[in-house]
């Protein structure tokens, strides 16, 4: 980055003489534009690193304490008044909240909510209170709000460093194929420009022999969860390989992967995880730049026999 702005600093000063090369000016003009753009993403990056962001997983044990703990109490309510179908429908643990599929999250600490409201006369004996109920409300609320905002966050930040390595790949494009040649012109006229020019770019010009590569087909971006398919439940740190590209991500605690700049085209989709059956899906196909949202569920192995202990 420091050499596109020693790079800048030099053609600015001598800018008349860059001036008084048509297509060198206008090859300098596009080369400043694309470093503002770069300095733009690379400040959005740092943002987006370093800025505050809820997550998912904070609200989720907020919700799974309180919501878990008022359904504990409405269920004990319901067994005293025998309304067993209100008591079966509170049986909403902690595990349900916290680690159940996220489409199940709201839906669960809704029915906690309703049930509450519509026994909150009766329920003041056992210490539920519309202040509480409120307050549990909210939190639901919240957790709709930012449910995305993680895979937003994971989502930007990918393509933005798609988008500075491409940036990055054409400003050496320009430099290399178009702005060092150019800059001959000024070697004998104007040998103190071209010589300071120079210096700048031997700084890094590590491809002094090579040919640059121009990057033209389109990336997608491949993200989702993994599930055990028989209980639901995510399976965390499930590793998701694009065989053919060699490209693999491994999920997170919450069984979160994601995996960009994957080239439009077929691919097979190898998830694994331990204890559990390989999944494999061929002709996997990805034909989008917007991050495709996917969810695998993984048969758990069978339980190996224990072996007779011999006598």
């Amino acid at each position: 980055m420091a050499m596109y702005d020693v790079v800048i600093l030099i053609c600015e000063k001598n800018i008349t003489l860059v001036s008084s090369v048509v297509i060198l000016l206008t090859r300098y003009n596009e080369f400043k534009t694309m470093v503002t753009q770069l300095k733009s993403y690379l400040a959005q990056l740092v943002m987006d690193i370093t800025g505050p962001t809820l997550t998912k997983k904070d609200y989720r044990l907020m919700l799974a304490r309180k919501g878990s703990d008022l359904a504990a109490i409405i269920n004990s309510f319901a067994l005293d008044i025998n309304d067993n179908d209100l008591a079966q429908k509170m049986l909403i643990s902690e595990t349900d909240i916290k680690y159940g599929r996220d489409e199940k999250v709201v839906p669960y600490c809704t029915d906690i909510y309703n049930a509450g409201i519509t026994n909150l006369i009766a329920l003041a004996d056992y210490n539920i209170d519309g202040a509480m109920l409120s307050e549990f409300s909210t939190l639901i609320t919240a957790y709709e709000q930012v449910n995305q905002k993680p895979r937003q966050v994971r989502v930007e930040r990918k393509t933005l460093n798609r988008n500075i390595k491409l940036i990055f790949v054409d400003l050496d494009n320009i430099l290399y194929n178009h702005i060092d040649k150019q800059m001959r012109t000024f070697r004998t006229s104007y040998p103190g420009f071209h010589q300071d020019f120079t210096n700048a770019r031997i700084i890094i010009d590590f491809r002094a022999h090579t040919t640059p590569r121009i990057i033209a087909t389109k990336f997608g971006m491949i993200g989702g969860y993994v599930y055990d398919a028989v209980t639901s439940l995510p399976i965390p740190f499930a590793s998701v390989l694009i065989t053919e590209l060699g490209f693999v991500d491994e999920a997170d605690e919450d069984a979160d992967f994601f995996l960009e700049n994957t080239p439009f085209g077929k691919y097979t989709i190898q998830v694994s995880a331990l204890g559990y059956e390989t999944l494999v899906k061929n002709d996997y196909e990805i034909n989008s730049e917007d991050c495709i949202e996917e969810a695998f569920f993984l048969t758990p192995l069978p339980a190996e026999p224990t072996p007779t202990p011999s006598l």
